[in-house]
């Protein structure tokens, strides 16, 4: 909606109640599942939708102000978890004390 006009300066007012939230509810064998209106969008190959109007700033304001941090951080955990899987299963620990602690650090991190 349009909130006002001033020239060909407009403040308009999105209202994105639902977009994030449960919009309907669906049962399934597991049990009530509850799908936003992006997961909606999406199971009825809708993607046209998000390509209009204001919907690709809302998406990428999503993905800079959450999204980015959370998989930034998934991604350097499993980067540094398949560095130290691949520091454990590489080394021959032999007899050197020094392997072994290496081993033993590694292993405890994962």
């Amino acid at each position: 909606t349009t909130e006002w006009s001033y020239g060909p300066v407009t403040c308009k007012r999105l209202l994105l109640e639902g977009v994030d939230v449960s919009l309907n509810v669906s049962s399934t064998a597991q049990g009530i599942q509850e799908k936003s209106v992006l997961e909606v969008v999406v199971e009825n190959n809708r993607l046209d939708i998000l390509t209009h109007g204001t919907c690709p700033k809302i998406l990428d304001l999503k993905w800079e102000t959450y999204a980015m941090k959370m998989f930034r951080k998934n991604f350097s955990n499993s980067v540094g978890f398949w560095f130290l899987l691949l520091v454990v299963t590489a080394m021959d620990p032999g007899d050197n004390f020094w392997s072994h602690l290496v081993l033993i650090v590694c292993e405890v991190a994962c």
